[in-house]
């Protein structure tokens, strides 16, 4: 009897499965031979399913940035307001930091590998817009700055964590940026 295999489930499966190579990788370094290889197919299989490397890394990333809005939203949802919701967001970037620190490091590797890097900014635009409408909608922040200035602190600071381990994690930051900058400017 043949095997009868889900594909749609098993193009998921391998999207999944990729950013881990990618993240060891980068994307610049990975070729499709190599990341077949670590996922167990064959080349053959991963060019069913994508065209390219580039289609397979975007399929990729726009799989992981909604089920990353998804996963945030069931964190922050538990929460009614909106300083605290804040709190949840930032508890839960925090509690995947290698993961998120990961996705800043990938992305910005893929856009400096691209010979059409308008279409990868293009790209990446879109997904950093994912994550910023997300913001404005679930956690509540009420304009594009607000957005841009959470999603700011939250990159930022996990590429800081990532060089400088003993800095303040996201919380304290937030709380600094909201109240401490008056205080902290010299007089």
């Amino acid at each position: 009897m043949p095997k009868v295999v889900d594909h749609e489930r098993f193009r998921l499966d391998l999207l999944e499965r990729s950013f881990d190579v990618f993240a060891r990788y980068g994307y610049a370094a990975l070729g499709m031979r190599t990341l077949a290889t670590h996922l167990g197919v064959s080349t053959g299989t991963l060019y069913h399913y994508f065209d390219t490397k580039q289609e397979l890394f975007e399929a990729m990333f726009k799989y992981m940035a909604h089920r990353d809005v998804e996963d945030g939203i069931k964190a922050v949802s538990v929460v009614p307001s909106g300083p605290l919701r804040v709190q949840a967001l930032l508890s839960f970037v925090h509690g995947n930091l290698t993961y998120f620190q990961n996705v800043v490091i990938v992305a910005i590797d893929f856009h400096r590998s691209q010979d059409e890097q308008k279409r990868a900014r293009r790209f990446l635009v879109e997904m950093v817009g994912v994550y910023r409408s997300a913001i404005g909608e679930h956690v509540g922040v009420a304009d594009k700055q607000g957005e841009a200035f959470l999603l700011s602190l939250i990159l930022g600071s996990s590429i800081q964590l990532l060089f400088d381990p003993e800095s303040p994690s996201l919380e304290p930051q937030l709380q600094f940026a909201i109240g401490g900058v008056e205080s902290s400017l010299k007089t």
